[in-house]
């Protein structure tokens, strides 16, 4: 129970797992050689950077926080089961690895827009919808989940670039995106609507 706080750099260990009771606060960058795991609610005290060496960081409960969260996972999974954002957003959430991000909880709500996404990653979006207030990058192959929206706010020239999309029967709304870029055909998707 309580708040851990990590408040300073890690670096030269082979793990880092919390407990599930209470919270943690990280407030630097965490360096791993194998995998992270947050069982607590995450707050981010600043913007910080989650490395490991082609190994996984899982969230498993919620991550909020108006700073920038950095993960760089080599080939390692990253799995946020949790929402994301939904009570103090963060400025901004990227993945640089090549592994699969995976959301299954919402990413942000209509009154708490993260700053801007990019994943260059494989991407499941199963929680149902990404707000931002800027742009989402997702330069891996993205699969949906039943219902899928993808919001960019109304008003600003943001943009939404995607490479591939696809599932069996799903539907995607994409909302207020200026500037919207696929580049490849999508597969499998019953619909696919563009309000902007």
């Amino acid at each position: 129970a309580g708040i851990t706080t990590l408040g300073g750099a890690i670096s030269g260990v082979s793990s880092l797992t919390t407990n599930a009771a209470g919270s943690t606060s990280i407030g630097a960058n965490i360096t791993t050689s194998a995998t992270q795991t947050f069982n607590d609610a995450v707050n981010l005290a600043s913007a910080s950077t989650l490395a490991t060496t082609n190994s996984a960081v899982s969230f498993v409960s919620t991550v909020n926080g108006a700073n920038a969260l950095s993960i760089a996972a080599g080939s390692g999974a990253v799995n946020f089961p949790g929402a994301i954002g939904t009570s103090v957003a963060l400025s901004s959430l990227s993945s640089s690895g090549s592994g699969a991000v995976s959301f299954a909880s919402t990413v942000g709500d209509s009154s708490h827009r993260l700053g801007s996404v990019s994943i260059t990653g494989a991407t499941n979006l199963n929680g149902g919808a990404v707000y931002t207030s800027g742009n989402h990058a997702y330069t891996g192959l993205m699969t949906l989940g039943p219902i899928s929206v993808l919001d960019t706010h109304t008003g600003f020239s943001n943009t939404l670039n995607c490479v591939a999309i696809k599932d069996a029967g799903c539907i995607l709304d994409i909302h207020n995106a200026s500037i919207t870029t696929f580049d490849v055909s999508f597969s499998g998707v019953s619909r696919f609507t563009k309000n902007a």
